[in-house]
């Protein structure tokens, strides 16, 4: 592991991601990723468990790194299948790769923010038994907090990566939203099995609780949603969760902002993305016109779905020229017959 190597990890630099994307010596990237993804949830769980015992931040220093390390092992099968199901064209050693380097990013947030979280649990009032419960729940919604700020920064960086090893934006952003649903749900329930890591300070400082597989994550939020707010509280987080799936809906496929139409395929280009990708004319089926829009419709080789594209012009004239230069190519590449 050369320190030239750990550097591309924390940074994703640029010949990292296209090492990524071509392939090469994807074992080390991997060895590397996951090496620096044990350390820093290593540091930042010890300085969760601080608070509570030496034992519970040697137990919580070891079971960070196991939460993520698990997710993603368990994840792993599920994150290529969605890849193939999304027709994102990339290889399953590198959708672990990038799923594992996404998680060194945040072990690397974590790790970073390991002493200041030491700092704050010896600063807080010791545990007490009952007495110290409002501080350990504030602890714990503190870390919990980190943990969802990491999180974030990892998706982001996630999202370059992505883009760059999966032409298509829309659906790079797919297999985003995808996979961050998938971890979410395998990672709630592993942080239930593996608890406690902050401490209960009335209860005596375990490794794991008894019985651990029994119940689960959501039920326990279940339980908690309702006691606090009432039978109508699950109903309130339902609504916040369709509301939540509502925007990221409307926002997985950016529009086309720019299109190119060469000899052999065209050039699109959606909002926000750093590279085009490119049809080929012979795969377009059909042509259609729609406002002051031209809709493509084309089945990449070797593929059974049918994929739709909407190019928005300026005006009616325009998508009207747009519309016979598209079907006169296609057509002339032997792809899309217009109708006679």
């Amino acid at each position: 592991m050369s320190a030239g190597l750990v550097r591309g990890v924390l940074a994703l630099e640029s010949s990292l991601i296209d090492r990524v994307a071509s392939g090469r010596g994807l074992g080390k990237v991997l060895a590397t990723a996951t090496t620096v993804l044990a350390l820093g949830c290593a540091a930042y769980g010890m300085a969760m468990g601080l608070w509570r015992s030496p034992l519970q931040s040697l137990s919580a220093g070891l079971k960070l790194p196991a939460l993520f390390l698990a997710t993603a092992a368990l994840t792993a099968g599920l994150d290529v299948v969605l890849c193939g199901l999304l027709r994102a064209r990339i290889r399953p050693a590198q959708a672990l790769t990038a799923s594992v380097l996404a998680m060194a990013i945040l072990g690397s947030v974590l790790g970073s923010l390991a002493p200041v979280a030491a700092f704050v649990s010896t600063q807080a009032s010791p545990p007490q038994g009952a007495a110290s419960l409002p501080t350990s729940h504030w602890l714990l919604t503190a870390h919990v907090v980190v943990l969802g700020v990491a999180g974030i920064i990892a998706v982001s960086r996630l999202r370059g990566l992505l883009d760059a090893l999966i032409p298509d934006t829309a659906i790079a952003r797919r297999v985003l939203w995808a996979w961050m649903v998938t971890h979410g749900v395998v990672g709630a329930q592993m942080s239930w099995v593996l608890r406690p890591f902050v401490g209960n300070p009335t209860l005596p400082v375990r490794v794991l609780r008894s019985r651990p597989w029994e119940g689960s994550f959501f039920e326990a939020v279940f339980d908690m949603t309702v006691a606090r707010m009432g039978p109508v509280g699950p109903l309130v987080i339902v609504m916040l969760l369709l509301g939540v799936v509502v925007v990221v809906a409307s926002h997985l496929d950016p529009p086309i902002e720019a299109f190119e139409i060469t000899p052999q395929h065209i050039a699109l280009r959606r909002r926000g993305a750093r590279a085009g990708f490119e049809v080929p004319l012979s795969s377009i089926c059909d042509v259609s016109r729609e406002s002051a829009g031209v809709r493509i419709h084309w089945i990449m080789p070797g593929r059974l779905e049918r994929s739709t594209e909407l190019l928005r012009l300026a005006s009616q004239e325009e998508a009207r020229a747009a519309f016979e230069r598209i079907a006169w190519a296609s057509g002339a590449r032997r792809g899309y017959r217009a109708p006679s």
